[in-house]
């Protein structure tokens, strides 16, 4: 390997050249895309303000990820 041959162990170089090349792949591939599913699971609520004086409070669920999707739960409270 060209590392053995310019004398770069010896100088311990060689792990310092290793963990940075290490670091700069694990950046590149957290910021790779990918698609996914989750699931979310609501199993309980309590304490929510009451938003008219004589009613009860009508919770809903809404869930965002990044700034383009969604998950609003209005119509079925």
């Amino acid at each position: 390997m060209l590392s053995k041959e310019a004398g770069l162990r010896r100088l311990k170089i060689y792990e310092l050249l290793n963990a940075y090349f290490y670091d700069l792949t694990i950046q590149a591939r957290l910021n790779e895309t990918a698609a996914c599913t989750v699931r979310l699971y609501m199993i309980e609520g309590f304490n929510f303000a009451k938003r008219d004086l004589f009613s009860e409070s009508d919770p809903y669920l809404k869930i965002s990820c990044g700034r383009d999707i969604t998950f609003n739960e209005r119509e079925n409270y």
